[in-house]
């Protein structure tokens, strides 16, 4: 049973059942954006290039993974597959990636306060 409302001001306000797969979709397209501007980056010194090194390590081990099961999870979500089997695959995706997701970014800003003490750069790192 379709329980969607629909507004006379949205004609196009139904779903079309890959709402959760759109969404990974846009965050794939940011996260390819970012990894191509680091790239394309210049840093302004040795340390500079320590950090986009950093970064790009972090945006290229997450890329994949969004790309692959954050997306089949999304489809799993779309095609209302029991919550069981869809907590059971979030699970398995945070046990495969998550220490090392961990490690690589408290490595990256661990290396963002040192640059920003270094170079006197007022910056918050979200503590």
């Amino acid at each position: 049973m379709d329980e969607t409302i629909e507004f006379p001001d949205m004609p196009s306000s139904k779903k079309n059942g890959d709402e959760a797969q759109q969404v990974v979709q846009v965050k794939i397209a940011y996260l390819e954006q970012t990894i191509k501007k680091i790239e394309d980056s210049t840093p302004p010194d040795e340390d500079g290039e320590g950090l986009k090194e950093k970064a790009l390590d972090l945006f290229k081990f997450v890329l994949p993974v969004y790309q692959k099961e954050y997306l089949e999870l999304a489809a799993m979500c779309d095609k209302k597959q029991p919550e069981s089997e869809i907590v059971k695959a979030s699970e398995n995706i945070i046990q495969a990636y998550a220490p090392a997701f961990e490690d690589k970014y408290v490595s990256l800003i661990e290396l963002g306060q040192q640059y920003a003490e270094k170079h006197d750069i007022n910056a918050s790192f979200g503590n």
